[in-house]
């Protein structure tokens, strides 16, 4: 009965140790799936980083351009009403009228 025993828990045991390899197989495809997935996101936060500096970039340079054309339309509206004035001394002094 012993011997029965012992080669009924050999064979429990050799399943065992077999279940045991194909679980550890396993776990080595999925911590290699983990590995490629932490090195992906490490590349995708590189990426996000690079497009927040890109964006921070384009806002600076709109906000100056906004602020370069601000200037000029201020210019051209003091041009607009200078021309207006020299327009009505013309007038005034010459009478000849420009509108």
């Amino acid at each position: 009965m012993n011997e029965e025993l012992i080669k009924y828990l050999d064979k429990k045991f050799e399943k065992a140790g077999e279940e045991r390899k194909r679980i550890d197989g396993r776990l080595g495809n999925v911590e290699a799936k983990v590995v490629n997935m932490e090195v992906g996101l490490e590349e995708i936060k590189t990426d996000v980083k690079e497009t927040k500096d890109t964006i921070d970039k384009l806002f600076n340079r709109i906000d100056k351009f906004l602020a370069i054309l601000e200037r000029l339309d201020q210019e051209f509206t003091m041009m607009k009403e200078d021309i207006k004035r020299m327009k009505q001394a013309i007038k005034e002094k010459l009478g000849v009228d420009l509108f």
